[in-house]
């Protein structure tokens, strides 16, 4: 399922870098990106919570086996991505290109890239560029690796997963975990300028609904 969904934001990128927008079909294949990482999400958490009660790693372990998963194809992307963007933001600017928007963003990208480097360096080097609000560090969660918004939100959710799973697997912290979430969200919505959810808060509840999920496996295994 994983793969079938990171290939379907794939699609939807290529779609929104051609310029594929025209007739019925064009939009709802853009349109299949953001339900599609959101997905992905909630099986992100199914996983990470099976791996955290089948294993029951220490957390310096857990920790360090997540980085290598993350890191070094990451690290390889922003490479490549930080000079492509460059490329790609010059070809939406030729004559025919009819998603303005769409090139706006990505010169603004482009810009921002080299105005705020290191800035921009220091923040993927810790893969929470896509904690960082706009206002502080303009396209922050988009800076070098477009997509890569979306290993921000995993990575800050890896950190703080087995604490979340441990509350939630006490009975008597599920409400106030669940309050919390809420909370987290409405607030952070007002105050987290990001384009994406690449902020932990304003996804969270994605995660929790996967771990919930596999939590709750083995009580409904094999009843229908």
């Amino acid at each position: 399922m994983r793969g079938w969904l990171a290939w379907t934001v794939v699609l939807a990128h290529l779609a929104y870098c051609s310029g594929f927008n025209t007739g019925a079909l064009g939009p709802q294949v853009r349109s299949l990106g953001l339900p599609a990482v959101l997905v992905f999400l909630v099986v992100s958490g199914f996983v990470i919570a099976h791996v955290v009660v089948e294993k029951a790693e220490p957390y310096p372990v857990y920790l360090v086996q997540r980085f290598a998963r993350l890191f070094p194809l990451f690290v390889a992307t922003c490479f490549f991505g930080f000079f492509t963007n460059d490329l790609l933001a010059i070809s939406l600017v030729a004559p025919g290109f009819n998603d303005s928007d769409f090139a706006k963003v990505v010169n603004g990208v482009a810009a921002s890239n080299h105005k705020y480097l290191w800035s921009h360096l220091f923040a993927h080097l810790t893969m929470l560029h896509g904690a960082i609000s706009n206002a502080a560090l303009p396209y922050s969660e988009y800076a070098f690796n477009m997509p890569a918004w979306s290993i921000s939100l995993e990575w800050q959710f890896y950190l703080v997963a087995p604490l979340i799973i441990c509350i939630i697997r006490n009975e008597l912290f599920i409400l106030l975990l669940a309050i919390a979430v809420s909370i987290c969200e409405f607030w952070s919505a007002s105050l987290v300028s990001t384009v994406q959810s690449g902020a932990l808060p304003l996804a969270t509840s994605y995660f929790v609904v996967g771990i919930v999920s596999r939590l709750a496996y083995p009580y409904v295994q094999g009843h229908n």
